[in-house]
């Protein structure tokens, strides 16, 4: 390096941030050499460089070399700090090794280092992937009773725990404790319990809820009104699911091809073409392409449309009729 006619040695700083750039790259190898070449060059090592290190191997699936520099780390005398230990946990959790990064969530405690709501989160979402949403609520009611606040990362994660091992009330319970520590659930946290609840058949917890994050200023997105449009659909709650879409209309949320689809599909199945029609059409002028699950709800819409012709005799009307089921049965299949 050349600064001013003179010849500028790089330091701990200069290379630590070149390590990070190459794991920003996806560039393991030149970031690991630059590590290499430091040491070389005799200059140490610090704290944030294995952290550098450790995070990066770790996001990279290598949590075996991960653990070699940790343990280089305290050859070196150098003391690993909360990000190191965050990291490494990250990592063998990733990794599927729980147990492991367990143990090392005590090694934090056993040396008087406070887990973040990073680290609590990093294990709850790990141990509910592996179905041991009890364990993970233990150590949620643990976080809170040492004073460290869950964020929506971590209710969502021990919410959709409960939810997928059907405990919707266990779910709901994580949700009210959220909401008494004085915190805010967000969409995601919502629509997770309300698709749950609608898929358990409790619609009206689901539009209470519903109605309750609304009144809280948490606004629904796209896949908070399918949840409830799907929902209502599937018990032939045609009329509810239609207020929910024109609802959804109004507050300017586009509907998307699920939506759509669950909608016509519920009318085709109970008749209601004249509604049917609408939604088709509205579907066509707004660019949504349907796929192959909306052919087939409306495969059965064509047939009613088509006997309905018959049998009234409304004969003129015939031929359009077929033109019109087939031109779209086309759109579809190509799709």
């Amino acid at each position: 390096m050349v600064k001013g006619g003179r010849s500028c040695k790089p330091d701990v700083v200069t290379y630590n941030s070149l390590i990070h750039g190459f794991f920003v790259e996806g560039d393991v190898a030149l970031a690991r050499m630059m590590f290499e070449e430091m040491v070389s060059e005799c200059i140490a090592p610090n704290v944030v460089t294995f952290n550098i290190l450790i995070d990066g191997f770790c996001k990279n699936g290598d949590v075996i070399e991960a653990q070699k520099l940790f343990e280089e780390m305290y050859d070196r005398g150098i003391a690993a700090n909360l990000v190191t230990y965050s990291s490494l946990i990250d990592g063998l959790c990733s990794h599927g090794d729980t147990d492991s990064a367990l143990r090392m969530f005590d090694e934090i405690v056993a040396k008087g280092l406070l887990p973040n709501v990073i680290t609590y989160t990093i294990l709850i979402h790990s141990l509910c992937y592996q179905g041991k949403v009890h364990s993970a609520l233990n150590m949620f009611k643990e976080m809170i009773a040492k004073g460290v606040l869950p964020n929506g990362h971590t209710c969502n994660a021990l919410i959709l725990g409960f939810c997928q091992d059907s405990d919707i009330d266990k779910a709901f319970e994580v949700y009210k404790e959220y909401i008494n520590c004085g915190l805010e659930a967000d969409v995601y946290i919502y629509t997770t319990l309300i698709d749950a609840s609608c898929r358990k058949g409790t619609f009206l917890r689901a539009t209470n809820l519903f109605q309750e994050m609304i009144e809280r200023g948490v606004m629904p997105d796209v896949a908070t009104y399918n949840c409830l449009i799907h929902g209502l659909s599937s018990i032939g709650e045609w009329s509810h699911a239609i207020g929910i879409f024109r609802k959804m209309t109004s507050q300017g949320i586009s509907p998307d091809v699920v939506t759509f689809t669950a909608l016509i599909g519920c009318l085709c199945k109970h008749g209601v073409t004249c509604e049917a029609e609408k939604l088709v059409s509205l579907m066509e002028k707004s660019g949504k392409k349907p796929n192959l699950i909306t052919y087939t709800v409306t495969h059965p819409y064509y047939m009613v449309m088509f006997w309905e012709v018959v049998l009234t005799k409304q004969l003129s009307f015939l031929i359009p009729c077929l033109k019109k089921a087939l031109s779209r049965i086309n759109v579809v299949t190509v799709c």
